[in-house]
């Protein structure tokens, strides 16, 4: 269980979650899907989380996008609601859900390893 107390949040419970593994390699330019999320989706809120740092990285409300941390390279892509990483880098490397129209879970959690540096 992986809490979020710092950031206002209630604790999450992924254990029953489906992993997602996505592996790319240091310094290239990629991007995760929100898992869940397809063209056909109505969105009008968004949340990327970073489990393992305990950050909420990109909120996204109809009107305004806020990116939280590493807005220099880290970014929403606004089509898709995937989340960018521009370069990524080995520190990237961890679990990632995007909570979508306030739902209390996630589809799933993706679990991104960046390789080498």
């Amino acid at each position: 269980m992986h809490s979020f107390r710092r950031l206002g949040m209630h604790q999450l419970n992924v254990t029953n979650l489906f992993v997602e593994i996505v592996i790319i390699k240091a310094g290239e330019n990629k991007s995760i899907a929100c898992p869940g999320v397809t063209e056909h989706s109505l969105v009008q809120e968004l949340e990327w989380l970073s489990l393992t740092h305990h950050l909420k990285l990109v909120e996204y409300m109809s009107d305004s996008t806020t990116v939280w941390t590493n807005q220099h390279r880290i970014f929403l892509i606004q089509d898709s609601f995937g989340l960018s990483f521009h370069p990524a880098m080995a520190e990237d490397s961890g679990d990632y859900i995007c909570l979508v129209n306030s739902r209390p879970k996630p589809d799933a959690l993706v679990r991104l390893i960046v390789q080498g540096d």
